[in-house]
């Protein structure tokens, strides 16, 4: 027997840099790391990557902190925005060739081109160049799309890396003659072009063809499919485990290559494996080749295979498990919406999962259900997060009595009402469709009780809030908030996540019956912070502080005797208070309003009355100020008849001189 090896099996370019990338990060970037999707499309890479601490994720809003790498495949814009809004290190492994596509695209999408994109619309690579385009492009994987396609004025083509040369040449001859204007770049990676080559070639001179790749490899799919053409006996394994040495063993003359994403270290196990094997003597052969033809037929029930979709019809799903005969999938098994069209949810050509029900439908056929495995998968996915206190995106979709349930994508969870919002809800039923991310807060799986919330998430973030807050002003003398409500006994300030509190009496150094006189609702201000309590989160805040004390003001402007005008704030049965300056008062004692008897003050002041007064008195330490209006009235000295008064004018005459002529009388 001999063994052909094609020269460019295994890595390519673009993936080698992608794996050594996601090895270095390692040690050189913030845990956790992550890779937004599989790397490569290679079990072994994934899981040895996965044992070093780099592991695979499908969202960006999975992660929280640590390190995002961009897998070869590249990514639409928007997913590089996501990722720095969340403030998580970026380490982009996009492939030079496709992010050369990338770059054409958008570069003739802003010149008003209409970008075509040869392809598989399912593929990553091809879901993120679309996003060049703002999702605009039309994506074509037959000639009998690009019939059907619209004319246009002016087009940009480009391809998928790794499609089929042909394939590509034979779509783009259907729409030239639909464009006035035509811009063509083949974009298929020279490494697959190459591969793809060398692949045609051995599969016409040997006797078998073994393909080493990950069954869900795009470019391994492909060289599988070219490899049939030309060679009957074509063979496509993840490892030497898939590999029949039996079935191997009886041709004289085989061929071996890979996909990209296939490591050198699984290609030189393969041909060890199979040399090793085939130099056993006959006896052990016979024995070997027994129980390895057990193996090749042993699936169980409840096993897990992967397949590819062969035929699609409106009762089921057929799929190619690489078993002696196809796998079915009836509908009630590949979904619970039994409403629904199977061709609108899978296409022939698709890699699926799905777990063995039957081995023997009593027609010799396997049946398999994703709806089971899909359920299972969830449920794992249910005590990851639960252990893990994941926080999971969802939708809210209908209300049930006593709350919600809430659509994860992979899982239908229950929300209680109560756990909805850190707010009272007054009206439930608008928050069906809405948007949601919480936690599992309980998960009995024998109950079957999982409860999901988002009260507990929002919690956490008004905590967090809080906390950034409180530190932000630990070393801050002033804060900057928003009139939140307003009280009688004080204004609550928001600060952005915590509230502070301003007494009425620290609103204004004047005198002031109703905060609403100072503030209103929606008002953005700044104030002093008097006192700051971390533990109880408890922030205390002065407006009047932001201004000059009106005390110390007062004492630089007046003294003692001098006269002044002020206007009268209070009364009281003792006397009145006048305002001298915005926040300082002076009392008007009631010994110091008239010489005349006073008995009530309101007889002789009224409210908001400006008059002159006199300072009598200044005490800066006790802060106060007393005033008189008699000190600046003629002093009466004696009475001659009821109700009428004479004044001393000069304290010098005599009685003599104010009354000489009732004397000389």
């Amino acid at each position: 027997m001999k063994i052909f090896v094609a020269k460019n099996a295994g890595y390519c370019f673009g993936v080698q840099k992608a794996i050594e990338t996601a090895e270095k990060s390692i040690n050189q970037y913030p845990k956790p790391i992550y890779t937004l999707g599989p790397i490569i499309h290679n079990n072994q890479v994934i899981k040895g990557l996965e044992n070093q601490g780099v592991y695979a994720i499908d969202k960006v809003n999975k992660v929280q902190q640590g390190t995002i790498i961009i897998r070869s495949h590249g990514v639409e814009p928007k997913i590089y925005e996501q990722i720095k809004k969340r403030g998580l290190k970026i380490i982009d492994a996009t492939c030079p060739y496709v992010k050369n596509i990338q770059n054409k695209v958008q570069k003739y999408y802003q010149k008003g081109y209409q970008i075509i994109i040869v392809g598989n619309k399912r593929h990553p690579e091809v879901i993120g160049v679309n996003g060049w385009c703002d999702n605009t492009a039309i994506i074509l994987d037959s000639i009998k799309e690009a019939e059907n396609i619209s004319n246009y004025q002016r087009v940009c083509i480009v391809s998928q890396t790794t499609i089929i040369q042909k394939h590509f040449s034979e779509i783009v001859s259907k729409i030239i003659a639909k464009s006035r204007e035509i811009i063509i770049f083949n974009t298929i990676c020279n490494t697959t072009t190459k591969r793809q080559e060398e692949a045609k070639k051995l599969s016409k001179v040997v006797d078998a063809m073994i393909i080493i790749g990950g069954y869900h490899s795009s470019n391994t799919q492909k060289l599988v499919s070219i490899c049939k053409k030309y060679c009957k006996n074509t063979y496509h394994i993840e490892t030497y485990k898939d590999l029949s040495i039996a079935e191997i063993k009886t041709y004289n003359k085989i061929g071996i290559t890979a996909g990209a994403s296939t490591p050198d270290w699984i290609i030189k196990e393969v041909i060890e494996k199979m040399q090793n094997k085939l130099s056993e003597n006959n006896e052990k052969q016979i024995d070997f080749e027994d129980s390895f033809e057990n193996t090749i037929i042993s699936i169980k029930e409840n096993d897990i295979v992967s397949g590819e979709v062969v035929s699609v019809n409106e009762n089921e799903v057929i799929v190619n498990i690489g078993y002696k005969s196809d796998a079915i999938i009836p509908k009630d098994e590949f979904t619970d919406d039994i409403s629904l069209s199977l061709k609108d949810l899978i296409q022939t050509g698709d890699m699926i999962e799905a777990i063995v029900l039957k081995i023997n439908d009593g027609e010799g056929n396997v049946i398999l259900s994703k709806k089971r495995l899909d359920k299972k998968k969830a449920i794992k996915k249910i005590e990851y997060a639960y252990k893990n206190k994941e926080i999971l995106s969802g939708k809210i979709i209908k209300i049930v009595k006593g709350g919600f349930i809430v659509d994860l994508g992979f899982k239908q969870v229950f929300m209680p009402l109560s756990q909805y919002h850190v707010k009272y809800i007054k009206n439930p039923e608008s928050s069906i469709g809405q948007d949601v991310i919480g936690k599992i807060i309980e998960y009995n799986p024998e109950k079957n009780r999982i409860i999901y919330s988002q009260k507990v998430v929002l919690e956490q973030k008004i905590k967090e809030k809080k906390e950034t807050v409180l530190n932000s002003l630990q070393n801050q003398k002033t804060a900057t908030g928003t009139v939140k409500n307003i009280e009688k006994f004080g204004v609550f300030i928001d600060l952005g996540g915590i509230d502070g509190f301003i007494h009425i009496s620290d609103l204004s150094w004047k005198r002031i019956k109703n905060p609403e006189d100072i503030l209103s609702v929606g008002d953005t201000i700044t104030a002093k912070v008097i006192d700051l309590d971390k533990e109880k989160g408890k922030i205390k805040l002065s407006l009047k502080d932001m201004e000059e004390e009106p005390w110390t003001k007062v004492f630089e402007i007046y003294k003692v005797g001098d006269k002044i005008k002020v206007k009268v704030v209070k009364i009281t049965s003792f006397g009145a208070f006048a305002e001298i300056i915005p926040g300082v008062e002076g009392l008007i004692h009631r010994s110091q309003i008239s010489y005349d008897a006073v008995e009530r003050v309101e007889d002789f002041l009224t409210l908001n009355e400006e008059i002159e007064v006199k300072i009598i008195d200044m005490n800066k330490s006790k802060k106060r100020i007393g005033l008189s209006i008699i000190e600046l009235q003629k002093k009466p000295i004696k009475k001659i008849e009821k109700d009428e008064t004479v004044y001393q004018e000069n304290e010098n005459l005599t009685l003599g001189d104010l009354f000489g002529d009732l004397f000389n009388k």
